[in-house]
């Protein structure tokens, strides 16, 4: 893999940082910490593309669709004569193309250190957010009972901290364990603080995929997911215990029988589309605020051109599903890497084995994927050379300390059967 050079990645992680900065309330706006992550940003594309010899080699659509976007409101503002370029998405769904361009790229070159440096950064400048947010908003304060928001940008915030708690457990391995726990309960005490409530509501899903997916032993698992349905039933049960999460938290003091108040007015933006939506179908408003992306894309640029702004959300989803299903080899062969590696390594047997006896039955069933494999790699490469090893053990799995001498010894074990 070629890398992005050292001072790509200072500016990345500088970027990174001052822009996470700028959500404290003394930074809001300050043009100086702007101008830093601007500027910071621009260079890391200006980088990248010289690397790439000022060839834009990234999946089309991430470009496209906003250019498609930007030619047709140019040429609204001209037919239909409002101000459609200074309307509320266009500047957002330009800044989302030209982020997802360093993106696309960042993970082109970096490596994992890198990956893990920015993770610390983002982790650590959002730290000092929650410490910021909590000692001059929180502090001293009965946020508890309180029936307005005390910190005004808490959805902001609380995302923040959403993504900090899964950096966290992604990375868990390559962080100090005795600053884990302590810092997952200080975000997920701020995001409570905050009574953002999709956020909240994002955190318990997090918890419960992080039980299902990535906890391995199958008592601890259904345990835990016990506890969590326990305490999801006890919040509901107990009257002191819903008074708290739902009458405080969830809907931040202010009663349960108006749903205006409970929606914090978003039923009114729906009743508003549907009158307005039939008027503007065709050419939209030029900009209309609504609490719902949908229904504003579509008001704001009427149906066609609101349909595209929503359907490049999905862009990074589609760009993922479109990776995966190329394996390796076709991967390889697209960046004109054929000459790069010797063969592939695959699995005797895969994961869930039960017994040994299972694990030979799996292995007569994969012993097919050599030949498959073998095949293939001479049909895309034109190289009979290549070679299928099979292996039990990951040559990368060096963690914990004492698996080094087993993946060493596997690397040579796969090297010579190549």
């Amino acid at each position: 893999m070629k890398k992005i050079s050292l001072n790509a990645n200072n500016i990345l992680i500088i970027s990174c940082f001052f822009c996470i900065l700028s959500q404290l309330p003394d930074l809001w706006g300050n043009p100086i910490v702007s101008l830093i992550y601007n500027i910071g940003w621009i260079s890391l594309l200006v980088l990248f593309l010289r690397k790439e010899n000022y060839k834009i080699k990234i999946p089309k659509i991430i470009y496209i669709i906003p250019i498609i976007f930007d030619l047709a409101l140019l040429l609204l503002q001209v037919i239909v004569g409002k101000n459609y370029i200074n309307s509320n998405m266009f500047k957002p769904l330009n800044l989302c193309c030209f982020i997802s361009m360093i993106g696309y790229y960042f993970g082109k070159y970096c490596d994992h250190s890198i990956v893990v440096k920015i993770v610390k950064c983002f982790i650590f400048s959002s730290f000092i957010i929650g410490i910021s947010i909590f000692n001059n908003t929180f502090r001293g304060a009965d946020w508890k009972n309180a029936s307005g928001y005390l910190y005004t940008a808490k959805n902001s915030a609380a995302m923040i901290f959403l993504i900090a708690i899964i950096m966290v457990l992604i990375y868990l391995k390559d962080l100090k364990k005795v600053i884990v726990i302590p810092l997952i309960i200080f975000l997920s005490t701020l995001i409570i603080m905050l009574k953002s409530r999709a956020t909240i509501v994002c955190l318990l899903f997090v918890i419960l995929y992080i039980i299902i997916f990535y906890v391995k032993k199958p008592m601890l698992k259904i345990i835990l997911i016990t506890i969590f349905i326990s305490l999801i039933v006890f919040v509901f049960l107990n009257n002191n215990a819903y008074d708290f999460f739902i009458n405080k938290i969830i809907l931040n003091n202010r009663g349960s029988d108006d749903l205006t108040v409970i929606t914090s007015g978003r039923d009114e933006h729906f009743d508003k589309f549907i009158e307005m939506f039939p008027k503007y179908f065709l050419f939209g408003t030029s900009g209309t605020y609504l609490e719902s992306f949908p229904l504003a894309s579509l008001l704001s640029y009427g149906f066609f051109i609101g349909l595209l702004l929503i359907i490049y959300t999905f862009v990074p989803m589609i760009c993922v599903l479109r990776e995966m299903k190329y394996d390796f080899i076709d991967k390889m062969h697209q960046k004109g890497y054929d000459n790069k590696y010797d063969g592939v390594i695959i699995h005797p047997y895969s994961s869930g084995v039960s017994s040994y006896e299972d694990s030979l039955a799996r292995a007569k069933g994969f012993s097919n994927n050599i030949a498959t494999y073998k095949n293939k790699m001479h049909t895309v490469t034109g190289d009979d050379r290549k070679k299928v090893a099979v292996s039990e053990f990951g040559i990368l799995s060096v963690t914990p300390a004492s698996n080094y001498q087993t993946s060493i010894g596997h690397a040579i074990y796969i090297a010579n059967h190549m």
